[in-house]
C-alpha cells in the first residue's frame, strides 16, 4: 500500500462552514473529506460543477463522484488554530438572469445556422452579440422598437447592431430576441429575472493558522486520480492552492508518497477516527459531495478527535511515527 503524506499548513486563516448552515456559519475543526477532494480537484484544474454547461453537467458530475469514490483520507490536527467569530458581507439574489443569458445564446447561435447567411456575416453578429450580455441585447431592442430612451452609452451599440443584423437581411433575429424575452418575463421568470442583490452580513467561525497533516490513498492505479498524477499536481500545482473558501490560502509542505506502512493496532492514535470513542472530541462531518445521493447513512459520519489515548486499541496503520485510521475504509475487513 502507498499513501501521499502532506503538510498542510494555513498561514493566516481558513473556514470550513458546516453543511446546512446559512447566516450563522460555524466551522468544522478540520477539513472533511469533501473540503481535501475540492483542494485535488483545483490541483488538477478541474472546473467546478456550476461553471459547466447544464446539458454536460450530469456527466461530469458523475465522473467527479467516481473519482471521489476511489480516493480515502486520514487527517491529523498539528495545531487546531485559534477559533474567532468573524463577519462577512455577501450578495444575495437571484441567478435567473445567468440562465436567461446562457439560453438565449444557445438558442440564438442555432438561429443563426438556420438562416442563409454567408458565413462571415454569421461570424460578425456573433462578435457583436458577445460583446453585450443577453439580457439588455433583447432589453434595449425592444425599447428601440419601442421608441423608448435608452443609455446614451448603449444606444449607439446596440443601434449599430441592429443596422448589422437588418443590412445582412437576418431581421428574424430582432423578432427572435424579442419573443424569447416576451415569453421569459412571464409569471415567476419576470420576478426573478428582474430580483434585485442585496447585501447582508453573515457571522462565519474562522481558524487561524491551524496546521494538519493529510494522507492520501487512492484505488485508481493509472487515471486521473491516481496516487501519482495526484501527488505531481499537488507538488507542481499550476493553480494557488486554497482550503475551504477561495481565499484561504494554504502552504503544502513535505510532501511525498510512503510506502513503508505498517498495520498493527494501538491505542494512541494521531489521526481523526470515523465513530465514537473515549476520551475524544465528538464531531459531525460530511462524507458524500453535494450531487451524491444519500445512502440509508445519509451524508454525514460522527468521528472522533483523539485528546489522549483511547480505553482499548484500535486496529490503524503506522506511517514512520504516527498512527492513522483512513475515515471511508476503516473497519473494513
Amino acid at each position: 500500500m502507498k499513501v501521499i503524506k502532506v503538510d498542510l499548513e494555513v498561514p493566516f486563516w481558513c473556514s470550513f462552514s458546516e453543511y446546512g448552515t446559512v447566516n450563522i456559519r460555524s466551522t468544522y475543526p478540520f477539513p472533511p473529506p469533501t473540503t481535501i477532494f475540492g483542494l485535488i480537484q483545483n490541483s488538477l484544474q478541474k472546473p467546478a460543477l456550476h461553471d459547466i454547461d447544464k446539458n454536460k453537467r450530469k456527466g461530469i458530475a458523475n465522473h467527479y463522484l467516481d473519482g471521489y469514490s476511489n480516493l480515502d483520507f486520514a487527517i491529523i490536527i498539528r495545531k487546531k488554530g485559534e477559533k474567532i467569530d468573524d463577519y462577512l458581507n455577501i450578495h444575495k439574489g437571484s441567478r435567473e438572469i445567468e440562465s436567461f443569458e446562457s439560453s438565449l445564446k444557445e438558442n440564438l447561435e442555432s438561429k443563426l445556422e438556420e438562416l442563409d447567411l454567408d458565413e462571415n456575416d454569421k461570424k460578425t453578429i456573433k462578435k457583436e452579440l458577445n460583446k453585450l450580455k443577453r439580457k439588455y441585447i433583447a432589453d434595449y431592442i425592444i425599447k428601440v422598437h419601442n421608441n423608448q430612451k435608452l443609455p446614451e452609452k448603449d444606444e449607439k451599440v446596440i443601434l449599430s447592431l441592429i443596422k448589422l443584423i437588418e443590412e445582412v437581411g437576418a431581421g428574424e433575429i430582432l423578432t427572435f430576441i424579442q419573443n424569447f424575452w416576451k415569453s421569459f418575463k412571464t409569471g415567476n421568470n419576470a420576478y426573478n429575472l428582474n430580483k434585485k442583490w442585496i447585501s447582508t452580513q453573515i457571522n462565519r467561525q474562522r481558524l487561524i493558522n491551524p496546521k494538519y497533516t493529510l494522507f492520501i490513498s487512492s484505488n485508481d492505479f493509472d487515471g486521473e486520480y491516481s496516487l501519482e498524477n495526484i501527488f505531481e499536481n499537488l507538488k507542481t500545482p499550476k493553480r494557488s492552492l486554497y482550503l475551504g473558501e477561495s481565499d484561504d490560502i494554504i502552504n503544502l509542505d513535505n510532501i511525498e508518497i510512503k510506502e513503508t506502512i505498517t498495520s498493527t493496532t494501538s491505542s494512541k492514535v494521531d489521526s481523526v477516527i470515523p465513530g465514537v470513542f473515549t476520551n475524544c472530541q465528538l464531531v459531525k462531518i460530511p462524507n458524500k459531495l453535494k450531487n451524491d445521493f444519500p445512502d440509508e447513512k445519509g451524508h454525514n459520519i460522527i468521528c472522533s478527535i483523539p485528546e489522549g489515548e483511547l480505553d482499548e486499541p484500535i486496529e490503524c496503520l503506522k506511517i514512520e511515527g504516527d498512527h492513522i485510521v483512513f475515515l471511508q475504509s476503516f473497519g473494513e475487513k
